[in-house]
């Protein structure tokens, strides 16, 4: 683990009349978020603007307590405040925080300087929430849209004070958009940025820097910055392009010759160059309504103030206020992505509760996030974002082993991930719920930062080498009960006061492969032994353990009424159709887009196990049999066999096995549909 330094930071904040105005009371929440940071090592600097309405009383007092720095002198501005706290800066990192907003994530500075850190970046950006009076919203930091849009809210960015001020700070020529100036040269320039991916801020509409008029200044802006690949004939084509009343053929050309000439790093060239393509395409067959904005007067409002909802992840208003909702968190690359889907299905099922999913995305391609998306149409109280996770980058030769993929990983990461949640719940996909998920939630984990399940298959069975084998292995004493890591239940504040995530990553590095054989599993046990809170066997009922769990009392009255099935291990379900508890999962497997692509992956995944296609002929009885167990087990009532043979025979390869696609269809037809 790289040793991550906690340089100094300082915050910026402009004041000017704030009782006369009566934003008081946001200014004490901006001072008291700062304050209440886990980064400590902060300064905290309040230009004011020589207020006479008793600001400057209010500023001293917290100045005495010790909380903050000021200076109080008149101004020509904000952005030349703003200056000024530059000039004023101690830190080797700055941020600005207007007084009316404020972080709502106490771990928003030590987030954003550790990626600074770490990636060795010149500044960090992050999602924020934007409130007014009538609308309230997630803004995404989304950098490839700064050529028509503030990419992200500059209450989430962080910059070196040497490159701010190596920039000559902000543009004072503009009174308000000048931050927006000032990203723009950040990207141009190719200065280093990181994403964080959660959201760091509040921001409140209608304060400092709000205003219904910026296009003026914003076409100014534009002449300015992005002169250097394109010549504009005068303000009103700047205007014409930011409008997208006329943008010219060769203005994506020009740009994505410069930024390949210039190598700019942090943006997808590519993908912007095809967005100008298309609004210069859109602006061509508009012509005709182009000229009814110029004979009527008509303007469309510029974009370029915080994008909402983008990337898939559905924001709703209910997302805001997350006090009452439920955060359960999946993880998945595109294989498993129809497993999502049936998971999820499991737990709306069950649960009156608003369930915000977060999807650790391990590669899920796009057009299976619409599809996981489409529950909603079935299910409309949950939200989803999909957490994109540089897996290789994260976990590099990091160990794996058998069907354990790198992505275990993930589950490490999930308190810093989203610092805001205060408790989550993590589940594998290859589970069913059978229980209102609520119920699993608020089990009450008495301090302990993680409540997990007992082995407790592997204490029962008689055969006590298994569960000898790890207590010896990983060098756990005997009066830890080995836990499952397939469903947890994390206590995220205490999680990150005791550094778990970092004691994980290192304890990985420091066992490798020939210790932990179930790589997260066992790291979980060893970092957390004898420190976490037991949870009841029937949060995880595995079918294949079964056996020994009923031939114990207590074990048994789980087992009975299961609140979650766990189909852990090689034997799944969606392959094997006979197993038991397999008509739970298609039965929610039916409710999602995916079913027919998982009929098609289960009948070529039986055919071929059935027969050696080099060297057997088929053996058409066994045939027979499997697929009538398909059928019994997965086709729903009304279904057309004929229609279905004929659209996916493709799967079976046609020169050995026509008579096996004839067979499959009569077996089918001769079933009897009630």
């Amino acid at each position: 683990m790289i040793h991550i330094e906690r340089p100094l930071v300082t915050i910026v904040t402009i004041t000017f009349n704030l009782i006369n105005s009566g934003r008081k009371e946001f200014f004490l929440q901006c001072l008291e978020s700062v304050h209440k940071q886990t980064y400590t090592n902060i300064e905290h600097i309040i230009v004011d603007g020589a207020s006479t309405d008793g600001t400057i009383d209010l500023i001293k007092q917290y100045a005495n307590m010790g909380w903050i720095t000021y200076i109080s002198e008149p101004d020509s501005g904000i952005y030349n405040a703003m200056n000024k706290g530059i000039k004023l800066a101690g830190g080797k990192y700055l941020a600005f925080l207007h007084s009316d907003d404020f972080y709502h994530n106490h771990s928003s500075v030590r987030l954003s300087i550790e990626s600074l850190e770490r990636q060795k970046a010149d500044f960090s950006y992050a999602n924020f929430i934007v409130t007014g009076d009538s609308e309230r919203y997630i803004s995404k930091g989304e950098i490839d849209q700064f050529i028509y849009t503030m990419p992200f809210g500059h209450p989430t960015m962080f910059v070196k004070t040497s490159v701010i001020r190596s920039e000559t700070g902000f543009d004072e020529a503009f009174t308000m958009a000048a931050d927006y100036d000032l990203i723009i040269r950040l990207i141009l320039k190719d200065y280093k940025s990181v994403y964080n991916n959660f959201e760091m801020a509040t921001y409140r509409l209608g304060g400092l820097g709000c205003t219904t008029e910026h296009s003026d200044e914003i076409a100014m802006i534009y002449t300015k910055n992005y002169s250097v690949f394109f010549a504009f004939s005068d303000l009103e084509q700047a205007k014409n392009i930011m409008y997208e009343l006329n943008v010219p053929a060769n203005f994506p050309k020009q740009f994505k010759r410069f930024a390949f000439k210039n190598r700019i790093r942090n943006i997808d060239i590519d993908k912007i160059v095809l967005d100008l393509e298309n609004k210069v395409t859109k602006c061509e067959k508009s012509s005709r309504l182009n000229d009814i904005f110029k004979i009527t007067g008509f303007k469309r409002k510029p974009s370029f103030l915080f994008p909402k909802n983008n990337n898939h992840n559905e924001i709703q208003q209910q997302t805001i206020d997350k006090a009452s909702n439920i955060p359960i968190f999946l993880s998945s690359d595109d294989n498993y992505a129809p497993y999502v889907a049936t998971t999820i299905c499991s737990v709306m099922n069950h649960t009156d509760s608003f369930i915000d999913f977060y999807i650790l995305d391990g590669g899920i391609s796009d057009s299976n996030i619409k599809e996981i998306v489409k529950i909603k149409r079935k299910y409309p109280r949950f939200s989803v974002e999909f957490v994109k996770i540089d897996t290789k980058t994260q976990f590099h030769e990091f160990p794996t082993r058998l069907h354990f993929t790198i992505d275990m990983y993930n589950r490490f990461l999930i308190p810093e991930l989203k610092p805001e949640l205060d408790k989550v719940i993590y589940s594998d996909v290859d589970v069913i719920f059978n229980g209102d998920v609520a119920e699993l939630y608020n089990e009450d984990l008495n301090g302990f930062a993680i409540g997990a399940v007992p082995y407790t298959f592997g204490y029962l069975n008689p055969n006590k080498d298994e569960i000898l084998s790890f207590h010896k292995r990983l060098n756990l004493s005997e009066t830890h009960k080995y836990f499952e890591s397939g469903l947890l239940v994390l206590d995220c504040q205490q999680w990150r006061e005791n550094d778990i995530t970092n004691k994980l990553l290192e304890k990985v590095k420091e066992c490798g492969a020939e210790v932990i054989l179930t790589p997260d599993q066992d790291t979980l046990n060893i970092v957390f032994e004898n420190n976490y809170q037991e949870l009841d066997n029937k949060y995880i009922v595995v079918p294949h353990r079964k056996v020994f769990m009923m031939a114990d009392e207590q074990a048994k009255i789980s087992v009975i009424n299961p609140f979650i099935y766990h189909f852990a291990g090689s034997n799944k379900p969606w392959t094997n159709p006979s197993m038991e508890y397999a008509d739970v999962f298609w039965n929610y497997a039916r409710e999602t887009s995916f079913y027919k692509r998982l009929i098609c992956n289960l009948i070529k995944h039986k055919f071929y196990r059935i027969w050696n296609i080099s060297s057997h002929e088929v053996d058409l009885p066994e045939t027979n049999r499997a697929v009538s167990n398909l059928v019994d087990k997965i086709f729903p009532a009304v279904f057309s066999p004929k229609r279905f043979i004929t659209k996916h025979a493709h799967i079976i390869p046609n020169s050995k096995f026509r008579q096996v696609v004839r067979k499959v269809y009569y077996t089918l037809a001769s079933k009897k549909f009630n």
